[in-house]
C-alpha cells in the first residue's frame, strides 16, 4: 500500500483536488528535478537563513559576505551559486516578511511545518506541509509564500496557500479564535506580491471541500491498487494537467484530446454551423482546451525522449544531435590577451560596450534615489502586446476596435 504522507502534497494540491484520480497514476513515478527547481530551493534557503538571522545579520547583506556565492545548501549542489541577483530578489521577499511581522507585532515562523491532517480527515502525519513564514498574533494570521520562479504567475487564491493556512489554524488555532487570515503569495523575479484575506469561517468552508476531494483521492488510490479502473476519478483539465507526471500516458487526457482535436461527424456538422457571426462560438470550448492539450504535446515528447535517452526503443524515432550551442572562450583570460596584446586589437574591435538597461541602472542607483528619478524620466517602456486570456484571468480586458478592412467602402457608390 502507498503511504498517505505522499498523498496530499500541498504543492500538487491543484492537481489532486481537480482530478483525484492522477494520484493513482503518479504515486510510483519518481520525483523530477531540474536547475529552476534548484535554483529555486537554494533561494528559499537564502530567504530562510535571512530571515532566522535577524533583521542586522550579514546573511541580508549575503555577497558582500561570500562574494564567491558560496553556501552550505545540502539540497543543491555547490556548482550552484548565490547570485546578487538573487540576494536581490530574496531582500524583496524577507523585507515583506518583516514589514508584516512589525505590522502585526505577531510571532514569526519561518520553514513552519504544518499538519492538515485533522481537516481533511486523515490520520496524523498524512496530510503534511512547510510553509515558507507564518506570523501569528492574536486577531490575525498571515502565511506567506515565496515562488522564486518567474514563468507562471501565483496568485494567492491557490489551493496550496489555503491548505498550509489550514494546517496553521490546526495548529495555532485549534479554537478558531482568529477571525482574519492573510495569504501572501511574493514572486519577485515578476515584481509580483498578490494578497488574499480569508475569515476562519471561509478557509473552514474550503477544508471540507478539501475533505471530500481527499476522500476520493483515497478510494482512487485503493481502486486503483485492486486492479479497478479509475475512469470515474479522473477530471482532465489545463490546471489540473499542467504539473501532472503522468499527463503522456494518462488515457483520459488522452480521450480529452481526442475528442477535441477529432469529433465526431454530427459534431462537426454542429461546430460548423456555430462558425457565424451570429452562432454560439465553438472556438471558446476549443479554445478552453488549447493550454492543456499543448501541455500533453510536451509530455509525450518528453516522454520520448526519456525513453531514447535510457535505451528502450520507441518504434519510428531516434535520437539525433541537436543544434549546437553558440560558440564561447574556453579560457576568456588567455583570449583576452591573445586579442590585446598579441593582435593588439583596439578597445572597440575586442569588446562590445553597450549602455546598461534600465533594470541594471535601478539597482546600481539603488542608494541615490534622487538620482534615480531623473534617469526615470528617460525611460520608456511598450505596452504589451494583445494576448487571449480565460475571463477568470485578473487582469483587466482590454478594448479593441473591430477590424473594418474586409468591409466595402459604399460612400463612392452611386445610388441606382
Amino acid at each position: 500500500m502507498t503511504t498517505h504522507s505522499k498523498l496530499f502534497s500541498p504543492s500538487a494540491a491543484p492537481r489532486w483536488m481537480r482530478c483525484p484520480g492522477s494520484v493513482a497514476l503518479t504515486q510510483d513515478m519518481p520525483d523530477e528535478t531540474s536547475k529552476f527547481a534548484e535554483e529555486g530551493t537554494l533561494a528559499h534557503w537564502l530567504g530562510a537563513l535571512v530571515l532566522t538571522a535577524g533583521e542586522d545579520s550579514p546573511a541580508k547583506f549575503y555577497m558582500e559576505y561570500y562574494p564567491d556565492g558560496d553556501h552550505t545548501c545540502e539540497e543543491v549542489p555547490n556548482t550552484l551559486r548565490v547570485t546578487h541577483e538573487m540576494q536581490d530578489f530574496i531582500r524583496t521577499y524577507t523585507d515583506y516578511v518583516n514589514a508584516e511581522v512589525e505590522r502585526t507585532g505577531g510571532t514569526l515562523l519561518v520553514e513552519q511545518q504544518v499538519d492538515f491532517s485533522a481537516t481533511l480527515g486523515v490520520q496524523p502525519g498524512e496530510a503534511t506541509g512547510t510553509a515558507d513564514a507564518i506570523i501569528v498574533s492574536d486577531d490575525e494570521i498571515v502565511v506567506i509564500d515565496l515562488k522564486y520562479g518567474r514563468g507562471v504567475q501565483v496568485f494567492a487564491e491557490s489551493e496550496q496557500l489555503k491548505l498550509y493556512a489550514l494546517g496553521a489554524m490546526e495548529q495555532h488555532d485549534p479554537l478558531g479564535l482568529v477571525e482574519k487570515y492573510k495569504l501572501v503569495i511574493v514572486q519577485p523575479r515578476l515584481d509580483h506580491i498578490d494578497e488574499l484575506v480569508m475569515t476562519n469561517v471561509e478557509l473552514s468552508a474550503f477544508g471540507d471541500e478539501a475533505k471530500i476531494r481527499a476522500k476520493l483521492v483515497l478510494d482512487a488510490v485503493e481502486t486503483y491498487e485492486q486492479g479497478g479502473q479509475i475512469s470515474d476519478f479522473m477530471a482532465p483539465s489545463e490546471k489540473a494537467c499542467q504539473w501532472c507526471k503522468a499527463k503522456a500516458t494518462c488515457p483520459a487526457l488522452s480521450r480529452d484530446v481526442a475528442q477535441t482535436v477529432q469529433p465526431n461527424a454530427d459534431d462537426m456538422e454542429d461546430i460548423a454551423a456555430t462558425l457565424t457571426p451570429d452562432g454560439a462560438n465553438w472556438l471558446g470550448i476549443a479554445m478552453s482546451k488549447v493550454g492543456m492539450i499543448e501541455d500533453w504535446c510536451k509530455a509525450v515528447r518528453a516522454a520520448v525522449e526519456g525513453e531514447l535517452i535510457a535505451g528502450r526503443a520507441v518504434p519510428g524515432y531516434k535520437l539525433v544531435e541537436g543544434r549546437r550551442g553558440a560558440r564561447s572562450w574556453s579560457d576568456e583570460t588567455a583570449a583576452e590577451e591573445l586579442l590585446r596584446k598579441t593582435f593588439r586589437l583596439k578597445v572597440e574591435e575586442a569588446y562590445d560596450l553597450k549602455l546598461i538597461s534600465p533594470t541594471k541602472a535601478e539597482k546600481v542607483l539603488a542608494d541615490s534615489p534622487r538620482r534615480w528619478n531623473k534617469a526615470k524620466a528617460l525611460i520608456t517602456q511598450g505596452q504589451g502586446k494583445p494576448s487571449v486570456a480565460p475571463e477568470s484571468d485578473k487582469r483587466p480586458a482590454i478594448s479593441v476596435a473591430p477590424d473594418a478592412s474586409g468591409m466595402e467602402d459604399l460612400s463612392t457608390e452611386v445610388e441606382m
